[in-house]
């Protein structure tokens, strides 16, 4: 699958979980709130990743430059719906589900904009990076995950930069060892410098307990 494949299939994810959202009655695993957080987690994903990945290297290209604020844009005008539809308690509302409404017309005209827009002149110019971009979109997709399970900035997981997770606590494991055999190595080497000082302090202050005795004391 290549890069715009792989996006295309997360924004027809996006989508199918924002029909299902506004279908959602009841409780339980499919209920409209549970559905709405997934949808929240999933749209930062996306859009972090997009963010990350893909916006620094449209910024580079003159022929792709001016599509990025009109993103960024976008991005700031779905959380602003995200956030409020959020602090909503109960979202088995008319109200909420009018709300919810704008968002999904926001989301909509979101990605034709990347779609009709941006993304039809990337094609071209980024047909060289392609492949190197699809794995960095992937990676940021997978960071972000491991880091909402971990509960770690996303900086900090490994599959963020290509390092798997095996080798990662192989490399944590590696320098702990290391860590532990120079403390050790400086502890045994300090000991002898130790033993003689402590022979040395002995001796002086008998030497000076000796001269202190009064005459009659020998």
């Amino acid at each position: 699958m290549d890069l715009w494949k792989l996006i295309g299939s997360y924004r027809a994810n996006i989508l199918q979980l924002a029909d299902e959202v506004a279908g959602a009655i009841g409780e339980g695993t499919k209920s409209r709130g549970r559905l709405f957080r997934e949808l929240d987690r999933e749209l930062e994903r996306y859009m972090g990743a997009m963010e990350s990945v893909i916006h620094p290297v449209l910024a580079e290209d003159p022929r792709t430059q001016s599509y990025v604020a009109d993103l960024e844009q976008e991005h700031a005008e779905i959380r602003r719906h995200m956030d409020d539809l959020a602090a909503v308690t109960a979202k088995d509302t008319r109200d909420w589900a009018r709300r919810y409404r704008a968002l999904v017309f926001a989301l909509e005209h979101y990605f034709n904009l990347q779609e009709h827009g941006a993304f039809t002149v990337a094609r071209g110019t980024l047909a060289g990076k392609a492949k190197a971009l699809r794995r960095a979109f992937e990676r940021e997709q997978i960071a972000t995950l491991q880091a909402e399970r971990w509960h770690v900035p996303k900086a900090m997981v490994p599959a963020r930069y290509g390092v798997s997770t095996g080798t990662a606590l192989g490399l944590v494991l590696g320098v702990l060892s290391l860590a532990v055999a120079a403390v050790t190595w400086r502890q045994r080497s300090s000991a002898p410098q130790r033993d003689s000082w402590e022979i040395k302090q002995r001796s002086q202050r008998n030497r000076a307990l000796r001269e202190e005795r009064p005459a009659w004391a020998h």
